[in-house]
């Protein structure tokens, strides 16, 4: 056994040791397209069932007046017995009917979505 001392390391190892079921190994569209098939289906296999639709019922934690926008604290049902904090900054310049490019930012790290939007932990 060798063992491995850093994390690309291990994955190569791990990649011989259970090579890829499903690796398109083709050269013509239609190849491409049932690889892609087989694919997809054993990746929402994968996922396992998905979530019934639930009616988001969205509440308005707070509201913040930010001079140009105000930013919305937002927590809404995403599936059944799930709620999503979420925040939602809204140009004050925005008139009624119009619609504008939306930006959906994940988490990500750190404070996640809160640096994003320029809350400060401390304060929220």
């Amino acid at each position: 056994m060798t063992d491995t001392v850093n994390a690309y390391d291990a994955i190569q190892a791990m990649g011989e040791a259970f090579p890829p079921q499903l690796a398109f190994a083709g050269d013509t569209d239609a190849d491409y397209y049932a690889w892609r098939a087989r694919f997809l289906d054993a990746y929402r296999r994968c996922l396992g069932p998905w979530p019934e639709p639930v009616d988001p019922e969205t509440t308005i934690a707070s509201e913040e007046d930010l001079g140009d926008h105000t930013r919305f604290k937002l927590y809404f049902h995403s599936s059944p017995g799930v709620t999503v904090p979420a925040w939602l900054l809204v140009p004050k310049d925005l008139q009624p009917g119009e619609t504008r490019p939306g930006i959906l930012a994940a988490h990500g790290h750190g404070n996640g979505k809160d640096d994003i939007v320029g809350v400060d932990q401390g304060k929220e």
